[in-house]
């Protein structure tokens, strides 16, 4: 039997966060880091400071927990050159690569505490 990975059966991710006053500084989900790692385009419906998606050009932010601004985003990116959702596709994985690396992230984490040791 052939295995098949499940992002060679999507054409774009789809994220999304209930609002909570918790994420007030940040929220981090495990599969934005998946899909952008996979190189689809986003469609992110999560409020929350640190929008990766936009700020790596991976796809469309919207509005959580609003219908309306979902049903504009998935239309927007419908209408979409593929092209254009692939590039987006390309920005996230590059991003994710430059910005998430366990060795960046180690060295970001012990510069801050060697920084803000006494």
């Amino acid at each position: 039997m052939i295995k098949t990975a499940f992002f060679d059966y999507i054409d774009l991710a789809y994220a999304w966060a209930l609002k909570n006053p918790r994420y007030h500084k940040r929220i981090n989900l495990v599969k934005l880091n998946d899909f952008m790692l996979a190189g689809k385009p986003i469609i992110s419906a999560i409020e929350a400071p640190g929008d990766i998606v936009k700020e790596s050009g991976a796809g469309i932010s919207c509005a959580a927990e609003s219908p309306e601004e979902l049903a504009k985003a998935i239309l927007k990116m419908k209408s979409l050159p593929p092209a254009q959702r692939a590039q987006m596709g390309a920005n996230g994985r590059e991003w994710i690569i430059k910005n998430r690396d366990y060795k960046k992230l180690a060295a970001d984490f012990l510069n801050t505490v060697f920084e803000n040791s006494p």
